[in-house]
């Protein structure tokens, strides 16, 4: 759920952390492009929570894929309180030692940083002609200008490009599970102790730690 908030949400970290259940909008299915985070807070590391980087509050779309792992999360959760969070014990140390470092051996891209995941959900957006403005607003910056900053080079530039068609009862955020299968997609640098084969295959629970620390475990 942690890496699905920032891929196909765009999430900050502390939003992230802040999230609370009663901020998930699920809609009346899956097909219902009404689904949505409601960001009205963001949580540091250690402290309380407070406003947004931007202090505005914003709708963030969701995809099916994270709209089924929110749901699954709060099946196993036990129908938490709407006031509770949704990542209540989550570690941010914990999880870039273990599990993050697990993630991005298993999908062999690298060393990563876990900002990446934010990053690729607005470059992957834009590439797929996803405009500025709403993937401006999805991030929670303070005006498109910052946005333009940051991924300018990520707009297309000169050149034209037909923008991906969504299907029905897709939202925007619906296009990063499947463009891989579009050659608008960008190519991802693998290295080639990472790029194996026979590595590629190995299930990703076999490549945990034989003595894993038992936080990491819980999440």
């Amino acid at each position: 759920v942690l890496v699905l908030l920032g891929l196909d949400a765009g999430l900050r970290w502390g939003e992230a952390i802040g999230l609370r259940w009663g901020h998930v909008l699920w809609g009346e299915h899956s097909g219902d492009p009404r689904r949505s985070l409601r960001i009205e807070e963001s949580r540091p590391r250690s402290g309380e929570a407070g406003p947004t980087k931007s202090g505005r509050a914003r709708n963030v779309q969701l995809s099916r894929r994270l709209l089924a792992a929110l749901q699954e999360l709060y099946r196993v959760s036990w129908a938490p309180t709407f006031e509770a969070n949704v990542l209540p014990t989550w570690n941010p140390s914990v999880f870039r030692r273990s599990e993050w470092r697990r993630i991005v051996k298993r999908a062999a891209i690298g060393d990563r940083a876990i900002k990446d995941l934010r990053d690729t959900f607005a470059s992957q957006l834009l590439t797929a002609g996803v405009q500025l403005g709403y993937v401006s607003m999805q991030l929670g910056h303070a005006d498109v200008g910052v946005t333009a900053r940051h991924y300018a080079r990520w707009c297309g530039g000169d050149s034209y490009r037909d923008p991906l068609q969504l299907e029905p009862g897709e939202v925007p955020a619906d296009l990063l599970a499947r463009l891989v299968e579009s050659p608008q997609s960008p190519h991802t640098e693998v290295s080639s102790d990472e790029s194996d084969d026979a590595t590629a295959r190995i299930p990703w629970w076999s490549l945990r730690e034989s003595n894993p620390c038992l936080q990491g475990e819980n999440l």
